[in-house]
């Protein structure tokens, strides 16, 4: 199986509606009109009514295609949204189309037009797996999952609805397999309502041997019915935190600080530093990359999400701190740049050859100053610094939610409330609740000269260097340092300065002789922190107990896995979908480190 998903290939008939030249049927029923959406996916989900009650609604598509019933959706959620509601909506496209197909398909839907442009501003790359876009002033979350429908078998969610939006059964069966029908009823609650417009006898018979009581409904347009089925039951209360807590105030704490605050929480960030992004993500400039692999790990389809998540939230909620200017990337083996050529984890218009056999150039991907995005990400929180919390302490709440206090040194209670998430880096480890984390730390140095020379985009291959403003920035060491060290009193070295720039003439050596020439023996400016990582180099994501999440050892790519890692932990907290497949979140499940050596601590 290729590394993508096979983009569509669709032509357009008179009236603008496109047709899939693979499965020889039309994406829907008629170009510009939303009433077959509205009709047989809304109504026949029983919606807006079903969710008016509800701080928290899922529904899941399969079959997104130029994305008209989420469009529909979206705005109908908008129009009778329930006070700090929350809309997730999970959609299934095996054959993704590219922008301008969906552009050209959405031209007609007048009434949907100004959702559609934001979507189309946002357009998932062509990438396998899941991606996910958040419209947070509308309390809306769209994942898309790229992929065939076996990916159904690698999620866990609890869905409201189901819109059955595939092409015909006669044309792809795939789609409406027993398999299919049998993941539907896993991944619903009880209550659940199916929608779409086919009343095939495989399709009525497959929903009721999955456990859903069928009914015929009358249809739209043409089609004299449609097919409504409902899993019986109703759905569990679902009591919803209101506050919570984050330990941390660097990349992972601000990640999940954001996370929160979509989700409209009340957000206390503490950290024991004087200011916000003090330590290992106070550098001036860093860079949102991607990492390249030859396979397919759950480690991969991990990283991969994170970089495209990364770099959609940060062009949203601080694109004033973000440049999109694509990276070089050196890779040492010219054979194993052909390979990631012939089976790329990306599309050609993202990663294609460089002009050197040992380089590869990355559409995507860019420079975040880390200060500005953390502010950006914090903005609406309680930001309380110079606050160091020495242990927390859980007490049993309301069924399903714990209270959590938070006490400093002297043994005063800073804060309470519903959630806490550690994100605190090098620091978690100092927690009773995060002790058995294998927290390795590393004293990262940076190196840069004012006035460099100029570099038109960044250039990665183990080392790095990247333009700050004027400045030519670039490193970094990545040393052991004892958990006992001040990092407070650490500083930059003239020894490391060199490392640095030997680093730097081994990555791209016409830059390094442009920079001697530039400064001469002038001394370089620097700065040096410390990164908390893991030994198997992944983030320790997840939930540790009932109300408790943490984000740590995010390593040398912190600003690229902050964000995904951190919406992870909190869509996993407050029960939502999952932004990661069942592989993924297990690699980075930072329960995957205990032993009988370290069990939970007493009463957690």
């Amino acid at each position: 199986m290729s590394r993508l998903p096979p983009s569509a290939a669709v032509t357009f008939d008179a009236s603008g509606r496109p047709v899939s030249s693979v499965f020889q049927d039309f994406y829907f029923a008629s170009a510009g009109d939303a009433g077959e959406s509205d009709a047989v996916f809304l109504r026949g989900a029983g919606l807006p009514e079903r969710w008016r009650d509800r701080r928290v609604f899922t529904v899941g598509e399969i079959g997104f295609g130029a994305g008209v019933n989420i469009l529909a959706l979206w705005d109908a959620w908008r129009r009778h949204r329930p006070a700090g509601g929350v809309l997730h909506v999970l959609s299934l496209e095996g054959f993704p189309l590219s922008r301008a197909d969906a552009a050209r398909a959405l031209a007609g839907y007048t009434r949907l037009a100004p959702l559609a442009e934001r979507l189309l501003a946002r357009w998932p790359v062509r990438a396998r797996g899941l991606q996910r876009l958040w419209f947070a002033e509308d309390g809306f979350c769209l994942t898309l999952l790229q992929d065939d429908v076996a990916g159904l078998e690698a999620l866990d969610l609890a869905a409201d609805a189901w819109f059955l939006d595939g092409f015909a059964p006669s044309r792809n069966p795939e789609l409406w397999s027993p398999a299919v029908f049998a993941a539907l009823r896993r991944l619903s609650q009880p209550g659940a309502r199916v929608a779409t417009y086919s009343v095939a006898g495989a399709v009525r018979r497959g929903l009721a041997s999955a456990g859903f009581e069928v009914a015929r409904a009358p249809g739209f347009g043409p089609k004299r019915e449609r097919l409504e089925a409902r899993l019986p039951g109703v759905p569990a209360p679902d009591p919803r935190p209101r506050s919570a807590l984050v330990v941390g105030a660097g990349i992972a704490g601000a990640s999940a600080a954001c996370a929160l605050l979509r989700r409209g929480l009340s957000v206390t960030i503490v950290d024991a530093r004087a200011r916000l992004a003090d330590g290992a993500s106070g550098n001036p400039a860093g860079l949102v990359s991607p990492r390249l692999d030859l396979t397919d790990t759950p480690a991969q389809r991990f990283l991969r999400a994170a970089f495209l998540f990364a770099r959609d939230t940060y062009r949203d909620v601080a694109p004033h701190a973000y440049a999109e200017t694509g990276i070089s990337q050196v890779v040492a083996d010219p054979a194993r740049a052909a390979r990631l050529l012939a089976d790329p984890p990306l599309p050609d218009d993202v990663l294609r050859p460089g002009v050197a056999g040992d380089m590869l150039e990355l559409g995507l991907g860019g420079v975040l100053r880390p200060r500005d995005a953390v502010e950006a990400m914090c903005r609406g929180a309680h930001v309380l610094l110079a606050h160091p919390v020495d242990r927390l302490a859980r007490e049993d709440g309301p069924p399903g939610l714990a209270a959590w206090r938070a006490f400093d040194p002297g043994g005063a209670c800073v804060w309470s409330g519903d959630l806490v998430v550690l994100a605190g880096g090098p620091a978690c480890d100092r927690l009773a609740q995060g002790a058995f984390l294998p927290i390795e730390r590393r004293q990262g140095q940076i190196s840069w000269a004012r006035p460099g020379p100029a570099l038109s985009r960044p250039i990665t291959g183990g080392a790095y260097a990247l333009a700050d403003g004027n400045a030519l920035m670039f490193g970094a060491t990545f040393d052991p340092v004892g958990a006992e060290a001040d990092f407070a009193a650490l500083a930059p070295s003239d020894a490391d300065h060199a490392r640095n720039r030997a680093a730097l003439t081994a990555l791209a050596p016409k830059l390094a002789a442009e920079l001697a020439a530039a400064i001469g023996p002038a001394p370089l400016a620097g700065r040096t922190s410390v990164r908390a990582g893991l030994r198997d180099r992944l983030p320790a994501a997840g939930v540790l107990a009932q109300g408790l999440g943490v984000v740590t050892g995010l390593g040398a790519r912190g600003l690229t896995t902050g964000p995904l890692a951190a919406e992870a932990v909190v869509s996993d907290l407050l029960g939502e979908p999952s932004p990661l497949d069942r592989g993924a979140r297990r690699a980075v499940d930072p329960n995957r480190f205990r032993s009988a050596a370290h069990p939970p601590p007493a009463g957690v």
